[in-house]
């Protein structure tokens, strides 16, 4: 379980992830507690660092980066999120995330 937050903002959304590590490769699914709905994600980890790339499945919105750091005892992994900005000269999205085992 985890929730992500925009920048600036206090109240987040809600989300479920699984991950499957092969390696140092992971993929899995997102389901968010939204009308975003569910999305693949695919990445890296290798302690104490994962980075993935989300991509919702059934609404169009561009891919999202995020990036976090795992506690020391595998409970708690925490970072940033971001959207890259469409055009240049555009500024992106970003925020912070959380996830706990």
């Amino acid at each position: 379980m985890g929730q992500y937050f925009y920048l600036g903002q206090q109240q987040g959304s809600a989300f479920e992830v699984v991950f499957v590590e092969i390696g140092s490769h992971v993929e899995g699914s997102v389901l968010d507690n939204c009308n975003l709905g569910e999305a693949l994600v695919s990445g890296t980890f290798t302690y104490p660092s994962l980075q993935f790339v989300k991509t919702y499945i059934s609404v169009r919105i561009d891919p999202v980066e995020y990036r976090g750091t795992m506690n020391e005892d595998g409970t708690v992994i925490a970072g940033n999120w971001y959207i890259r900005p469409r055009s240049k000269g555009s500024v992106g999205i970003m925020g912070t995330w959380i996830a706990t085992r």
